[in-house]
């Protein structure tokens, strides 16, 4: 399989995320002799892309793969499907997105972002 910008973004998070949380046990121990660990609870994550209809289906048309957009709320927002609450129902904690945030423009994905926080998502 070929590396793509969008695994390598993935990639980055992930490492940058492990990179903070070591700092912070590092920065803990540095200030006391005594460390205790963060409560953390195990990641239970569904991975989500959700794409309304394929290029054979839509008649050539390409809608856009970034999921987070206000235009995809219906599938994932209240006002539609809510897919968010529905993962969140279903004991999920983090949603694992196939499309990565910004990769097709410079939309606004706060939509997203606050109704997944609204429902427990991380």
């Amino acid at each position: 399989m070929a590396c793509t910008k969008r695994h390598v973004v993935g990639s980055a998070f992930l490492l940058a995320q492990c990179l903070m949380c070591l700092a912070a046990v590092a920065l803990a121990h540095a200030a006391s002799d005594v460390v205790e660990a963060p409560a953390m609870s195990p990641l239970r994550g569904i991975a989500y892309g959700a794409l309304p209809c394929t290029e054979q289906f839509c008649g050539g048309l390409h809608p856009s793969e970034d999921m987070l957009l206000n235009g995809y709320a219906k599938q994932w927002g209240p006002e539609g499907r809510n897919d968010l609450a529905i993962m969140a129902d279903l004991g999920a904690n983090a949603v694992r997105l196939y499309h990565s945030l910004g990769l097709d423009g410079n939309e606004s994905h706060v939509g997203f972002l606050n109704h997944a926080q609204q429902v427990g998502l991380d």
